[in-house]
């Protein structure tokens, strides 16, 4: 056992818009510094806000009404900032409780509950693990070479009046590229590395007059996954470099993968 946290409020000043404001904290016991304040300006008032708000949804009541309907509900701001200021505290006097209290501090902000320590950091180890059978290894075979250097040069789509450009592809899937010969039509998937990946609304084609619409309704670059998709035609092959047509990938853009344009059935 720690020790005993003893905290007493006075009904109206529980209310504080900066947070509970205590009449009595006491502190004892063996793993405890023996403490007794009096004045709530002098203590941080972040440790009693994650008090008040847990104990809205876990403390038990010996007599009178529940908990959840004597305390009041922190404001979420307050509760994050408080949150923050805990963090920041055991980040300077224990790292080991420093990565509990955010474990428990993330399982709030994602679900709004209160968890245990223990029991926040078991849920954090379970979300890992799920993120690491999630993880997908992408990785660039080659790189752009494009006189286009700016997004504000860059045609929205290729057959706008994009330029010709080179595809040099890694050594490393040379033996990928067979087959591809000049004339060929193909779907160039690229990552667009300078793209906002934050961004989920845009107005189609940066026309403010046609409304905000959901980015995966549009061709925006910027988008969660910013992945480009350009269907460009084959005008030569030197080796590992395969020049095209209508490309409006910006120069140094990653290239993701590229396959053939599909023809009708009986020609695939």
């Amino acid at each position: 056992m720690r020790g005993l946290e003893f905290v007493l409020y006075a009904r109206e000043d529980v209310h504080d818009p900066r947070g509970p404001a205590f009449s009595l904290n006491l502190n004892t016991g063996p793993r405890m510094d023996h403490h007794a304040g009096y004045d709530p300006d002098a203590e941080p008032r972040f440790w009693f806000i994650l008090d008040v708000a847990i104990a809205r949804e876990h403390a038990l009541s010996v007599a009178g009404p529940p908990p959840a309907t004597v305390l009041p509900e922190p404001a979420r701001e307050l509760i994050a900032s408080a949150h923050r200021e805990a963090l920041a505290w055991w980040r300077e006097h224990d790292r080991g409780q420093a990565l509990l209290a955010a474990a428990r501090a993330a399982a709030w902000a994602e679900t709004g509950r209160w968890l245990s320590k223990g029991a926040a950091a078991e849920a954090l180890i379970i979300s890992v693990d799920r993120s690491l059978d999630l993880l997908m290894d992408l990785r660039p075979i080659g790189t752009v070479e494009s006189p286009l250097t700016e997004r504000s040069e860059a045609p929205k789509q290729g057959d706008e009046g994009a330029p010709d450009a080179w595809l040099a592809f890694d050594e490393s899937v040379a033996a990928g590229l067979e087959g591809i010969a000049a004339g060929d039509e193909l779907l160039l998937l690229t990552w667009f590395d300078r793209a906002a990946r934050d961004v989920l609304q845009v107005h189609p084609r940066g026309d403010v007059s046609r409304g905000m619409h959901g980015v995966f309704s549009t061709r925006s670059p910027d988008r969660p996954n910013p992945i480009g998709l350009h269907r460009v035609r084959v005008i030569a092959v030197d080796g590992t470099r395969v020049q095209v047509a209508d490309l409006e990938a910006l120069d140094g853009t990653p290239i993701v993968d590229v396959k053939p344009v599909l023809g009708r059935i009986d020609e695939r």
